[in-house]
């Protein structure tokens, strides 16, 4: 939850905006200047979702999710991105299959995507809102893989 200051809303969606969205100081300037509602961009802030950053060390095949469990309160797009990834096991990383389940009740499989984490972004689109893991089913291409899977970073956007 975000703190309301003297400011006021205008300036805390202007600040935003130049933080997340990368809006240049001179349309931040513009925006303060004129508080009617029609000046700058308007950011609902709770549609902007979220994200996290983590890393995954020695993940091997599972039908379960693996990644902590968060919560998406809008529709669209999740996706994961994976940078550094390597194996212990036979061939090298080649790539890795991410699955994302909805945890809300019982697990439902929303989908799997093939990462080749070079880097690389695996998304679904998500239709309902609720709380959802990833897992990995498959390491090159294989779900019985002799070895475990890590990757340097990972940044979930939901």
């Amino acid at each position: 939850m975000f703190k309301q200051n003297k400011l006021g809303r205008a300036a805390l969606v202007t600040a935003t905006a130049i933080a997340l969205l990368g809006f240049s100081q001179t349309s931040a300037n513009a925006a303060e200047a004129d508080s009617a509602p029609e000046a700058g961009p308007v950011i609902d802030i709770a549609a902007l979702g979220g994200s996290f950053s983590s890393y995954i060390s020695g993940w091997a095949p599972s039908s379960s999710p693996q990644s902590r469990t968060w919560s998406d309160s809008d529709t669209g797009s999740t996706s994961v991105r994976l940078t550094g990834c390597s194996t212990n096991g036979p061939g090298g990383f080649q790539n890795v299959t991410l699955q994302l389940v909805r945890t809300t009740g019982i697990n439902t499989v929303i989908g799997d995507r093939t990462n080749r984490c070079a880097p690389s972004t695996s998304t679904w689109q998500v239709s309902r809102t609720g709380n959802y893991a990833f897992g990995s089913t498959e390491i090159n291409g294989a779900n019985y893989y002799n070895g475990t899977w890590s990757a340097n970073a990972v940044v979930v956007t939901y």
